[in-house]
């Protein structure tokens, strides 16, 4: 009796777990998608009770121009389309590729260009009544006003973007502005910052509200034509947009690109943007980039620590180097984050891939892979971008993104993109078991390892310390060994067996480049 009073608490006590957490257990949901030709997914967010909502601007050369708001179910199949704009040709609503969630309700922030071409911004809202759409601004008399980013401070949604305007210059002048929104979608308050010295434009790529009640915004501002020009920023600012403090980051040789901000567990914060590396070109998307990650602390923005990556460019049927652009960041649940972007061929809108890049909050790499959409229609030459990315409710990531392509009579085409994957990248159960290249410059292989054998390739290397931690963070070995043309077999199992189990493992090479990575251990 005793036993089976216990069995039926256990049971109870399983029941009262699996209401409180509705997705234990359930299997993990992938899908690769891409929809009706004209659109362009820009910014994307998983909705409360399941699905997704992504904001997608119809491109203008197809004929058909305007906003449609796309509701997809969880498995990414289209639940509905709503019509939010429809203009004729000649006018070109622009999406700003920000959308957000607050208390159940979709927020998206969109771009109108209205018949006397001045472009205004709108918030527009979703609820169980269906949709409305707030007042239209426009930033003091600016010509064109572009919203990129938005964040929410309490119940005020703060949004950030570009407005643009003549002053007698050569180029457009676009200043930075932030303006705070009600859950309506009127104005509050509004800052307006022009850009410095010769420079001619902000943009604006991210804003976030931090737990000290202030405002941060990312991006890049630059000299139009001159691409050495281009300088990474970050502001901060008080919760009503006034600035308080700003750092820049160039490069004076290549020039940078533009800055996304978070908020660290610590407080202080953590950027991406960047360095210019290498140039064959004088296109943007001739120059070569890497990615850099840095802590800057929560006051003064000075440098905690700062890591790069993808510092060696290569050669592509172009002849020209590549580059990765960077798109969003979010944090997962475990303290790790996420870097979207776009690994550009050096020929712009041809041969591009997108790829997800994760770090840990010490910037750390835990794994890299590259996206395409999956179609039998794609070619050689075809492009395609990773515009924004959300966490799933299942724990798994969630990408927005566009496919575009010139077709036969040489016009330009675009098919909106939708990729639902799981926490570590994959796009379907397993994918952690196959070779694993990590940051074109360090691969290893199998993972998992089954038979404590593992190849590891490092180019231009000879000798490596290698090092492999419990989850813990305790050591559980270290081993030295030399490479024959940047390539050795190691057996991790010939000083001691080692249990099965998720582990980390830490490459250093004599060159004093150093790699790490999770890896899996499955003897049995």
């Amino acid at each position: 009796m005793l036993y089976n009073i216990k069995i039926s608490k256990v049971k109870r006590a399983f029941i009262a777990l699996f209401l409180l957490f509705p997705f234990f257990g359930e299997a993990q949901v992938y899908f690769n998608k891409l929809y009706a030709p004209s659109l362009d997914c820009q910014s994307i967010v998983a909705l409360p009770g399941g699905g997704y909502y992504t904001p997608s601007q119809i491109q203008p050369w197809t004929g058909g121009v305007g906003i449609r708001g796309l509701f997809l179910s969880s498995d990414g199949a289209i639940a509905q389309m709503d019509s939010i704009y429809e203009y004729a040709k000649n006018h070109y609503p622009k999406g700003s590729g920000t959308t957000t969630i607050r208390n159940k309700m979709t927020y998206s922030i969109v771009g109108i260009t209205t018949p006397d071409t001045s472009s205004r911004y709108s918030l527009i809202r979703y609820d169980k009544t269906g949709r409305s759409i707030g007042p239209h601004y426009q930033v003091n008399d600016s010509l064109r006003t572009f919203a990129r980013s938005s964040t929410w401070r309490e119940d005020e949604l703060v949004i950030v973007g570009t407005a643009v305007n003549h002053t007698g210059r050569t180029y457009p002048v676009g200043s930075l502005f932030l303006s705070g929104l009600d859950s309506l979608g009127n104005r509050i308050w509004e800052k307006l910052y022009h850009p410095p010295g010769s420079m001619d434009a902000y943009w604006c790529n991210s804003i976030i509200a931090t737990s000290r009640n202030r405002l941060v915004v990312g991006g890049a501002r630059y000299r139009s034509n001159d691409l050495q020009s281009w300088e990474s920023y970050i502001m901060l600012t008080d919760s009503t947009g006034r600035k308080l403090k700003d750092r820049v980051f160039r490069n004076a040789e290549h020039g940078n690109t533009r800055l996304i901000a978070r908020e660290l567990k610590n407080g202080n914060f953590l950027v991406v943007y960047g360095k210019g590396t290498a140039s064959n070109g004088e296109s943007y998307y001739e120059q070569a980039f890497n990615i850099t990650v840095a802590e800057l602390h929560h006051a003064t923005l000075e440098t905690v620590w700062e890591k790069e990556y993808f510092n060696k460019p290569y050669d592509n049927i172009y002849g020209h180097e590549n580059t990765r652009l960077t798109t969003d960041v979010i944090s997962l649940n475990d303290s790790t984050y996420v870097i979207s972007g776009t690994f550009v061929s050096g020929n712009y809108l041809a041969n591009d891939l997108s790829f997800l890049f994760s770090i840990s909050e010490k910037g750390d790499s835990l794994w890299y892979r590259d996206y395409i959409p999956n179609s039998d229609d794609l070619k050689l030459y075809d492009a395609c971008y990773i515009t924004d990315i959300d966490k799933s409710l299942d724990g798994g990531i969630v990408c927005s993104g566009r496919y575009f392509n010139i077709d036969s009579t040489g016009r330009p085409q675009s098919r909106g993109w939708v990729l639902k994957l799981d926490s570590i990248g994959c796009t379907e159960p397993g994918c952690d078991t196959v070779y694993f290249k990590h940051l074109d410059q360090f691969s290893f292989y199998p993972n998992p390892i089954t038979d404590g054998l593992l190849s590891i390739e490092i180019p231009e290397a000879n000798k490596i310390q290698l090092h492999i931690y419990d989850l813990s963070g305790k050591l559980v070995l270290t081993q030295q060994a030399s490479l024959e043309n940047g390539v050795r077999r190691v057996n991790l199992f010939e000083q001691k067996i080692i249990p099965d189990g998720m582990y980390v493992i830490r490459i250093q090479s004599d060159d004093n480049r150093v790699f790490s990575a999770k890896i899996r251990i499955q003897s049995q």
